[in-house]
Parts: structure tokens; sequence; C-alpha cells
């Protein structure tokens, strides 16, 4: 039998660790009731090794039902193996079609020890050795290990210890992650047994104390009368959080796990990624120098051919970026803030009028919200994207008390490295429209951790017009009568895109959930046609049946959308699940000028900072 293959500590057949109700069949097929009197069973010890524990349910007829002290089992024969001496209890019960039946509780003295059944190295790695425990936390992104607590995998690629891969490595913001999700604990132990005791300030249900058993050939982990930590919010998209659970990575500091999502989303690989509390505790992140971007001319982006003057945004005038300058947090808009920073729309009254003047002769103004001014010079390296001030130290209250747009401080870390300048930002981010920046995220390094608090300026003035901007991109001109066909890239024709036009997807890189040769087929021949006559703009659709549709086009300048009232654009077939039904479809590009070259992206609102994206390529 697999029993005797199965060098797990206090292993079950199939490490099936269910509940009783878990483990009762749907039907039983009629039969007597039975007496606890009619219950028939053996518990004997092996005769060479007297840890391993042998179970026998001679009760014909019915489904037994195991409870031992490592979990329960539902099996007619099974093993459990037990290192450690002691009393252990054991109760064998059974289904049958007159109910449940249980026999009185067994006691076992075990006299002996047998450690051979943990001698592996990863349970030292999972519960710091025999007689020892070991505490685990979700990593919450700032540990140089995973980016956050829950990251994705795709399943339609085999995921396994040593030989998986992250399609989505989520943050905490990304997933809703609280600080309170961070105060759970799971503590594995080997002290008198496989325990696992859990501090759940997130959950319900409050904290547990179970048992667990490792897979160590497997690498699966199962657990019982206790779960895992982990994030409330993704508890019912997944129906096992406790059955054989693939652990992908686990050493000495860091354990992630692999639970599948069985919701009507479909199915994918939620990693739990968690870090020891001890490493946790004492980790000192090393000297990660700033990566530098490419910005183009800088002199250029920041005065113009003379002098420009940028504000604050009103609508996301400050967030965190990671160095690769990613934002750590889901805020386009005044809405999205989180209650702690105290940015509101009531805020922006606070900064409206303060303003940020560079002029190409190197000087400049700041005029704060009370009228007053300060002016100095300003140096720009292209090179690194970094912004000196000389004269004066900028600094723009927003909100909270405490959040104020302002520039560094001169500081080394232990090692005599420069983390930060005297009086700098860095460029970290810009936007544009028709090819001029209107929008730049100026950045002040964190000097404990690898990450920028970003400022978002916007342009004051000469804004280009994105009505004027997506007539010109979608039509090929606005004077007179232009036309412009389009089609779907089928190299890159889908991204889930944030307010800003950042996504995730790459070309060339489809995955099959999303994609396939028969979509493909089903969008190839079709095709959208935008015409402008004197700025009038009628979009014409061929679908994949050859029928033709026609409808008007109007712009929405403030959602950066088009509406389009009498028909979608190009649906997926072959039975995509794709949402393409307007009337309002996003546009996530901000390279229109560039349109021949890169097509445009339009989006369907997923949420308010998502929108799945379909890419339009010039036919």
């Amino acid at each position: 039998m697999k029993t005797n293959k199965l060098y797990i500590v206090f292993s079950l057949l199939a490490v099936l660790m269910l509940g009783f109700s878990a483990c009762q069949p749907e039907e039983y097929s009629l039969g007597e009731m039975i007496t606890q009197n009619n219950l028939k069973y053996r518990i004997v010890q092996d005769a060479e090794d007297p840890n391993m524990v042998i179970l026998q349910s001679l009760t014909e007829g019915v489904t037994p039902l195991w409870v031992t002290p490592m979990g329960r089992s539902s099996h007619i024969v099974d093993t459990v193996r037990i290192p450690f001496s002691g009393d252990y209890q054991f109760v064998y019960g059974v289904q049958s079609a007159g109910g449940f039946v249980q026999a009185d509780t067994f006691t076992l003295e075990l006299t002996t020890t047998n450690t051979d059944y943990i001698k592996d190295p990863l349970w030292e790695m999972l519960s710091g050795g025999v007689g020892k425990s070991k505490t685990w936390i979700l990593d919450d992104g700032e540990n140089g290990l995973a980016t956050g607590p829950l990251t994705y995998a795709d399943p339609s690629r085999e995921q396994v210890w040593g030989n998986y891969e992250i399609n989505w490595p989520a943050t905490g913001s990304d997933v809703g992650a609280t600080e309170t999700d961070y105060q759970a604990e799971m503590i594995f132990d080997l002290i008198g047994g496989a325990n696992l005791n859990t501090v759940k300030p997130n959950e319900e249900g409050g904290n547990e104390s179970g048992v667990y058993s490792l897979n160590v050939d497997n690498h699966t982990l199962s657990t019982s009368d206790a779960t895992i930590i982990r994030l409330p919010g993704f508890i019912p998209k997944a129906t096992n959080w406790t059955n054989d659970l693939k652990i992908l990575e686990l050493n000495e500091n860091e354990l992630r796990i692999a639970v599948m999502r069985t919701n009507e989303e479909g199915p994918w690989y939620y990693v739990l990624n968690y870090v020891s509390k001890e490493y946790a505790e004492n980790y000192v992140p090393g000297y990660q120098p700033d990566p530098n971007f490419d910005h183009g001319d800088q002199m250029m982006l920041l005065a113009g051919t003379s002098s420009t003057t940028w504000k604050l945004s009103p609508k996301s005038p400050f967030n965190w970026a990671d160095l690769q300058g990613a934002f750590l947090n889901p805020w386009y808009a005044p809405g999205d803030y989180a209650d702690w920073t105290g940015f509101n729309a009531e805020a922006v009254s606070g900064f409206e009028d303060a303003r940020l003047t560079f002029t190409r002769t190197g000087d400049v103004e700041v005029v704060y919200q009370d009228g007053t001014r300060e002016t100095g010079t300003f140096d720009i390296e292209g090179k690194t994207n970094l912004l000196t001030f000389n004269g004066f130290k900028p600094s723009f209250y927003i909100s909270g008390g405490w959040v104020t747009a302002t520039t560094t401080d001169y500081y080394e870390d232990e090692g005599g490295n420069v983390i930060t300048g005297d009086n700098q930002w860095k460029i970290v981010k810009t936007k544009s429209k028709s090819g001029i920046i209107t929008d730049v995220w100026f950045g002040k390094r964190d000097t404990g951790k690898d990450e920028y608090m970003v400022y978002h300026f916007v342009l004051e003035q000469n804004i280009p017009d994105f009505s004027r901007e997506v007539t010109k991109a979608l039509c090929g001109g606005i004077i007179g009568e232009t036309q412009r066909t389009f089609k779907i890239d089928l190299e890159w024709p889908v991204d889930w895109r944030n307010p800003l036009g950042e996504g995730w997807t790459v070309p060339g890189e489809i995955a099959d959930w999303y994609w396939s040769a028969e979509i493909a087929a089903s969008v190839e021949d079709q095709s959208i046609t935008f015409k402008q006559v004197d700025g009038v703009i009628t979009a014409t659709k061929v679908d994949e049946e050859g029928n033709i549709q026609t409808s008007p086009v109007t712009i929405d300048e403030e959602s950066r959308a088009i509406v389009m009232s009498d028909m979608d654009i190009i649906k997926f077939g072959a039975g995509s699940w794709m949402n393409t039904a307007g009337p309002d479809y996003y546009v996530t590009s901000y390279d229109l000028h560039l349109i021949e070259d890169n097509g445009i992206w339009l989006g369907v609102k997923n949420s308010d900072t998502e929108y799945i994206s379909y890419h339009y390529v010039v036919k």
C-alpha cells in the first residue's frame, strides 16, 4: 500500500484531514441502524516500529471516520506515524444509513521516540526543528523577497516546487491587504507533535489550534483544525485551504504556498507569500541605487522653449512608487485615497493656487497658496534625472497635517552610500498628449525603503486639446474629410490597464486563459473605420459575418472616452468571455501622435482603476 511509502509525519493515507461533515458521502444504501456495540475496528502498533500506528475499520458497509491526534481520515486502513512519546487519543466512528455512531475514545501510550520521520531539512525549515517552533507572517513586500502577501500564477503552466512562475507580482495594496492582515501569525512546531497554532485578528473565527502534515516528497502541506493565514477577501474564492496545498518555495526565511481559485472567475493560483517573523524583524535592506530613466531632453521637459509653469494635480497629487516608478497605491482620483492620508476633494483648496515655474535660464520660482514667493536656481542632471534646487527648499502642503511635497535631505547609509542628495527630486514618471509632456511625477527617495514618495504636477497652460488629438488619431486628420481603418493586433490584442495607460501584458506573450487561435480567427477579418467630415466623426464596423454597422462618435474629454451609441467595438467570438460592450470606450493610450506605429488602446471599464483594453492597429 502507499501507506508504507509516504514518510510523512502522522501521514494519513492521502493526508486527507477532513471534518466529519466533509467525510460524509452524499448517499448511503439502506441498512439497519448500527449501535456502538456493533462497531469493529483495530488500533495496533507496528511490531518493529511502535511509533507506527495502524488503523483498520472492520465494520462492513459503512464509511469510517477516524479522529487521530494528527487529523481525520475516512480510510478503511490507514497509518499514523508519531515521532514522539506520550499519550495519544483515537476515536473511531462510522456513518451509515442509520446515522453516525462513534466508539469511546481509545488512549494509546507511546513510550518510544522515532524522529526518523522528521529528518528531512524541510521540517526544520518550516518548524525550527524538533522541540522548537517557528512563526511565519504574511510578506508585506518590504523584506527583499516577494512583492506582497498574495501573487498570482497561471495554472495552464506547471506550478510546482522549484519550477513555478508568478504571472502577476501584486503588491499588498493591489490585493487590499491591511495592517490587521500583517498582524496575523502562524506558528508551526515539533513540540510533542506537529502542531499549528494561528493568530488571526483579521478573521472572524479568530485564533486556532490544530495539527499539520508535511509531504516532503510531493512538497505539499495539509492541516487539520487550523488553516494557514490568508487575506479574508480571498477565503470564499477557494474551496481548499487545508489539503495537499502546493509548497512552491520553502527556505530559512521564505514560504510560498499555492491555493487554487475555484469561484466563478475561473481556475487560477493564488500564491500566498510568507516570511519568517524573525527574519522580517531583523531585515535590513541592502543598498539599492536609483535606476535612471530616459525622459529625453529634461530641460525642455521642465521649462519648454522659454519657461513652463506647473501646478499640483487636483486629482492625484501624491503617491508612493517603487524604484522602477510603479505606483504602490491605485490612487487616480480623490475618492481613491485612503482615509489616513487626509486627502479628498476638499483638500484641493489648500494648494490649488500654488505654482512652480522653471525657466530655461536655470531660474525657478515658487508661488505658495498664500501668495508668498521664493526664487532660486535649479540644476538638472540628465543621466540620473536628478533635479536640484538652489537658494530655497520648496514645500507644498497637501493634506492630513503631514503630506507635504518637499525635497530630500542629504543622507548616507552605514556603508557610505549616498541614498539622497540635498534638496533634490528625481523625475520618475511623465505622461504626454500629442507629444507634449503634460504630467510629471517628482520623486523623493525614501532613506529607509526602496521607494519614492512621488508628487504629481501638471501643466498649467498650453495643454493639447484631447478632442482634437483623438479625432486626428482615429481619422487621420481634422480638416475636410479623412478616415482611418483599424483592426485588432493579433500579436498583442488585450491588456489590463490603469488610468495612466500602464498594463502588464507584453507583445507576443499571450496566455490561453484569455486568447486562442479560434478567438484570433474570429476577429481577423473584422475592422472599424473612423471617418470625420469637418470634425464630425462616424464609425463603421465590419463584423465576423461581414455585416456592416455604423454609429456616430462623440468624445468625452473629462473621462478620456469615445462614445459610440449605435454599435460596439469589435466583438471577440469563439466563446470569448471578454467584455466589449459600450457605449463608452476609454482611451488608455498616451502616445496618440505615434498611432501609425503604436496603434490605440480602447478600454471597457472593469473598475475605477482598471480597464480591459483592446489594441487596435492601423490596417
